[in-house]
């Protein structure tokens, strides 16, 4: 058993929807009956025998009357997790996150946005000690929407649905919407005719130019 780790429990779980008049919408509601030592931000480890499925999430305290545990109901059904189904559940402390767990790298995309170096910074940090799978929209307290498109383990660097990103996870940032400009000065020589009768400025755009795309795709 991973160090930190709660014993199995074997738990019924049911669907709950996103609210959107709410900030707080989680994943993962766990009652505090069912689980009194857990703490909001705690790694939650899945096995249903239904489907065979396994899987992590963060959880979060819910609301007094849960008795077992709460998925968000489009994540379970990503999992393939039916509604009122029992699962395994062991529980990790989110500060010793468990090797089987540790995600070695994650791709993150996003568009239509400028993100900095520091808004960079910023969500690899707050991803740390956190379960995310694949797929998973991001959305920031600063406004910052992205998506986490794929997942890697540490072991074997394999693609996996879903882990927890550590301290050591490398963070992979690509964009969907690269824009580039090319700015170019123009003096009389672009408007000369090379030995083959063409226009420097034609053979610019319609040799250097096509080269150099051909390369970045």
């Amino acid at each position: 058993m991973p160090a930190k780790s709660k014993p199995t429990n074997e738990v019924a779980i049911t669907y709950h929807r996103r609210d959107l008049g709410r900030a707080d919408n989680h994943e993962l509601d766990f009652g505090q009956s069912a689980f009194p030592h857990a703490k909001d931000g705690d790694l939650f480890e899945f096995w249903t025998e239904a489907t065979g499925t396994h899987f992590v999430l963060s959880g979060h305290k819910g609301h007094k009357a849960l008795s077992g545990l709460s998925i968000l109901e489009n994540v379970a059904k990503g999992f393939g997790i039916p509604n009122y189904c029992n699962v395994q559940v062991r529980v990790h402390s989110a500060d010793s996150i468990p090797e089987h767990l540790e995600l070695e790298h994650v791709v993150i995309t996003f568009k239509d946005s400028f993100l900095s170096r520091s808004d960079l910074w910023r969500v690899s940090r707050t991803l740390q000690h956190k379960a995310v799978y694949a797929n998973q929209m991001y959305q920031g307290a600063d406004q910052i929407t992205a998506l986490i498109k794929t997942c890697y383990s540490r072991k074997g660097e394999k693609e996996v649905q879903c882990g927890v990103v550590s301290p050591q996870t490398k963070v992979v940032y690509r964009s969907r919407s690269a824009t580039m400009y090319w700015l170019w000065q123009m003096s009389m020589d672009m408007w000369s005719y090379t030995e083959d009768g063409e226009l420097y400025f034609d053979l610019a755009v319609n040799s250097l130019i096509q080269q150099f795309m051909q390369t970045w795709e």
